[in-house]
This record gives structure tokens, sequence and C-alpha cells, in this order.
């Protein structure tokens, strides 16, 4: 019975193996009808041939890139290495030597500009002192201004009274003699004023010029 089993199972294996050698096994006419179209062909091999290309251009650069690869136990990255060193030793140095001559530059600059600024305040000072002591003078003249014209108005009313009651008498001569000594005191307080009045405007003058020469002394100083 497993026999005949058997048997019958190894007939069915044959019969599909001879179905498959027959299935594998195209005539001509099939073959033909399975080939592809020559532009598809020759589209396929145009990307194989692109395909292997960049492969073998990945291939180099890979092979280039893990030449360039840092080795620091190699002879070129020592090299370097050193050379790196030495130019960051140049670059602190210059830099050094550059903010020294920055400061160096400052602390001269500020050193003249003390100096100018003591010049100047010096120049000041000296110009408010002379400016208080000329006001002092200008006040003191005034008062005295004030005080001459006082005279001088007293004086020409006692003028004039000379000279009314003097047109009252009968004697030209008397008259004459009387009244020049009020004429003389007015005359010589009409020039006391003209003379004070000179005095303030020459200290005025001199006021200007003592202004004038301090600023060009400032201006000197600066320049």
């Amino acid at each position: 019975m497993r026999l005949a089993t058997k048997g019958q199972e190894m007939q069915e294996c044959t019969t599909q193996i001879q179905y498959l050698k027959q299935v594998q096994q195209l005539s001509v006419a099939q073959m033909r009808s399975t080939m592809v179209d020559p532009g598809i062909n020759l589209f396929f091999l145009k990307m194989k041939s692109e395909l292997e290309h960049t492969k073998d251009k990945l291939e180099q650069v890979q092979n280039e890139l893990s030449a360039w690869k840092f080795k620091p136990d190699s002879q070129t990255s020592k090299k370097l290495m050193a050379k790196c060193q030495m130019l960051i030793q140049e670059n602190q140095e210059l830099g050094r030597q550059l903010s020294q001559g920055q400061i160096a530059q400052l602390e001269a600059e500020l050193a003249f500009q003390k100096k100018y600024s003591e010049k100047l305040k010096s120049s000041h000072d000296e110009l408010n002192d002379f400016i208080i002591q000329l006001d002092e003078e200008v006040k003191g003249m005034k008062s005295t201004i004030l005080v001459l014209q006082q005279q001088l108005k007293e004086t020409r009313q006692q003028l004039a009274q000379y000279q009314q009651q003097q047109s009252q008498t009968s004697a030209p001569n008397t008259s004459k003699t009387t009244s020049s000594e009020p004429v003389e005191q007015a005359e010589a307080t009409s020039k006391d004023c003209s003379h004070l009045a000179n005095g303030l405007s020459n200290g005025s003058s001199s006021h200007h010029r003592m202004s004038g020469s301090g600023f060009h002394r400032v201006g000197h100083n600066r320049e």
C-alpha cells in the first residue's frame, strides 16, 4: 500500500518536472514577443553607465576623505598643530602691542586736556577778578558822578539866584564881581564831572581791551 502511494507521488513529481521544463523552454516567437523596446533598452543602459560612474566617483571621494582625515600621530598633523600654535601666539602679541599703544595715546591726550583745562581755568579766574574789581570801580565812579551832578545842580541854582539878585541891583560893576565866583565854581564842577566821565569811559575801554586780551590768551592756549 505504501509502495503504491510512493509510486503515485513519484509519478506526480515527474509530471510536474516535465511541465516545468516545457514552460522554461520558450519558442522563438515567444522570445521575440518578450523583448524590450530598443529605446527603453538604451535608456536603461545609459542609466546603468551613469550609476557605475557615480559609484566610482563616490568611492574616490571616500578615499580622498579618508586620506585627508586628521590624524594626531601623523607628521603632517603635527606640523599643522605647530603652525596654528605659532599663529595664535603672534596674534596675542599683536593684540598686546596694539592695546598698549592705544593706552599710551589715550594717556597723552588726557594729560594734554588736563593741562589745557587748567590754563582755561586760570584765565577765567583772572578775568573774573578783573571784572569784579572793575565793577567796584564803576560803582564808586557812579556814586561820585551822582554827588558831582547834585553839586552842579545846586551850583547852577545858586548861580541863577545870584544872577537874579544882581539883575535887581543897579550897580553893574558890583554884580559882575559878585557873579564871577559862582560861575567859576560851576565851571570847576563841570570839569570834575567831565574828568570822571572820561575816567569811566577809559575804564570801560580798558575792560574791553583786557577782556579781548584774555580771550585772545585763552584762544592762544587752546591752539
